[in-house]
């Protein structure tokens, strides 16, 4: 009875993050106004608001939501000319979430426990190099677009673009990788951008509403990884017993 009850600390906070998140979608477009083509983007604002939420509680729909925000984001991303940002989500996003999708379903029959894994200290090394790399390279091709804050947006959009991968094949990194750049890149740029137009305030509270999802996420799917440990190894034991 207590996995489903529905006022457990745990789906109270879920509801936190969904009404928060909600309530500045309502209020950004409140103050930015309709006239603008923009209002196409809260869309994609409200499904990573679900993926947030699902992903935190270990479902597939966490994949299907932020599939959805990304395939707005594709549409947006055309309008606007923003080529560097479309080309991520068409080349690097679109696919990994679908692959991941299936894969997610797949492993569902098999056994739930495959859908949680973690990188290794050498492959977790490996993939912060490429970060590096990766941000880099998009730092350089922002700065010849004239992007805005290009060297903060370069390391942002890599990050979740890796996110995004490590996502798609159910690895609980993506945490760590989306609390960093958040927090480190996300945070700042979105400060700096409020400077300069007090309408792109609501990011900041959109950023810390993800942020609060990554630590729920992060501290279920730690649970749920020591759990599936736990229950693999009373299955040896028993397996051994028997």
């Amino acid at each position: 009875m207590e996995n489903i009850n529905f006022f457990r600390k745990i789906n109270l906070l879920y509801l936190f993050i969904f009404i928060v998140g909600i309530l500045i979608i309502v209020v950004n477009r409140v103050l930015v106004g309709f006239n603008n083509i923009l209002w196409m983007i809260d869309f994609a604002s409200f499904f990573s608001l679900l993926y947030v939420i699902f992903t935190a509680k270990h479902s597939i729909f966490g994949l299907v939501f932020d599939l959805l925000a990304t395939l707005v984001m594709v549409a947006t991303n055309s309008i606007q000319h923003l080529w560097l940002s479309l080309a991520v989500c068409v080349l690097i996003c679109v696919p990994n979430l679908t692959i991941g999708i299936f894969k997610w379903r797949r492993n569902q029959k098999i056994n739930d426990s495959l859908n949680l894994k973690k990188l290794s200290k050498k492959h977790f090394t490996l993939v912060f190099c490429l970060y590096i790399v990766v941000s880099v390279v998009f730092a350089i091709i922002l700065f010849y677009l004239n992007g805005n804050l290009f060297y903060l947006d370069a390391f942002y959009s890599a990050g979740c673009a890796l996110g995004v991968i490590l996502s798609s094949f159910a690895f609980i990194d993506q945490f760590y990788v989306y609390l960093f750049v958040d927090i480190v890149f996300g945070l700042p740029m979105y400060t700096m951008l409020t400077i300069q137009n007090i309408n792109n305030i609501t990011m900041i509270f959109t950023t810390l509403v993800f942020i609060m999802g990554s630590i729920v996420g992060l501290i279920n799917w730690k649970k749920l990884d020591k759990s599936f440990k736990q229950e693999e190894s009373y299955n040896k034991e028993k397996y051994k017993a028997g």
